[in-house]
C-alpha cells in the first residue's frame, strides 16, 4: 500500500506543479520505470539467477530495462523535442502491465471517481 501511495503522490504532485508552473512555460513530467537491472552499476547481482529470470518473464519484451534507458527518457523529457509535453507519466516499462506496478491505478483514478459518482445515482434511479 505504501508503494502505490507513493506513486500516486508523485503523479499528483506532477499534475499540481504542471498547473502551477505551466503559465511560466515550465513543463512537469515524471518517469515511471518498471523492472530495471542495475547490477552492472552496483558491481554485484541484484537478484539471484532465478529471480532475474522470473522478472524478465513478467515483461512482454522478455528483459529488464537498464538505467541507461531510464536516463535516455529523462534526457528526452528535458530536450527541446519534448517542449510541449507536460503532465505526463512516461512509462519506461517494456510493456509491463502497469496494474501490477501501481501506475494503472493512478491512470484510472478519474474513471474510478466517475464510477463512484455515477453508481449511487444509477442505484437511486433504478429503485425509484
Amino acid at each position: 500500500a505504501n508503494y502505490a501511495a507513493a506513486k500516486a503522490g508523485v503523479a499528483g504532485l506532477t499534475r499540481a506543479l504542471a498547473r502551477e508552473l505551466g503559465s511560466r512555460n515550465v513543463t512537469v513530467n515524471c518517469v515511471a520505470p518498471a523492472l530495471i537491472d542495475t547490477s552492472h552499476r552496483q558491481g554485484k547481482a541484484a537478484y539471484t539467477p532465478e529471480q532475474a529470470e522470473h522478472r524478465k518473464s513478467l515483461t512482454p519484451m522478455g528483459r529488464m530495462g537498464t538505467a541507461d534507458e531510464i536516463a535516455e527518457a529523462v534526457v528526452w523529457l528535458c530536450s527541446p523535442a519534448a517542449s510541449f509535453v507536460s503532465v505526463t507519466v512516461l512509462r519506461v516499462d517494456g510493456a509491463l502491465p502497469q496494474v501490477r506496478m501501481g501506475w494503472g491505478d493512478v491512470a484510472a483514478r478519474e474513471v474510478v471517481q466517475l464510477r463512484v459518482a455515477v453508481r449511487p445515482l444509477a442505484l437511486a434511479m433504478s429503485s425509484g
